[in-house]
């Protein structure tokens, strides 16, 4: 088994031919369905998600900018596969209507840097592992 799990790789919808995902892909893949899922609608888990997707469009102040770091940290922290509170920052491009995300953090393999572009409609991997 691999050392974060083994799961469909679905990082957009499952894959047709029912690849696996492991590794720093699969946590990688898990962090952008937190970021990606509205919190209340996983059945089984109600706590789960946040929908930065729905931030992009939503005309924030610079008050609600500077929580989006702490908001993605208590996410992530959820993770059990994370040993250390993660470290995030946020850039908002206003022109291109693009969130940013930067993630540190650290698991029993070492540290990790994801950085993720959010729009309204989609979450983009910029840089992983």
């Amino acid at each position: 088994m691999s050392e974060f799990g083994i799961d469909l790789d679905c990082a957009d919808d499952v894959d047709p031919g029912m690849r696996e995902a492991t590794g720093e892909y699969l946590l990688r893949q898990d962090i952008r369905w937190r970021l990606s899922t509205r919190r209340g609608l996983l059945i089984n888990d109600p706590n789960y998600g946040i929908d930065l997707r729905d931030l992009v469009n939503a005309d924030l102040t610079e008050d609600e900018l500077a929580h989006i770091p702490s908001m993605v940290a208590a996410e992530l922290d959820k993770d059990d596969r994370i040993l250390s509170p993660p470290e995030c920052t946020v850039e908002w491009d206003a022109v291109a209507n693009i969130l940013t995300i930067s993630v540190r953090l650290t698991t029993a393999n070492g540290p990790y840097m994801f950085v993720f572009a959010i729009t309204s409609d989609k979450i983009d991997d910029v840089i992983g592992g």
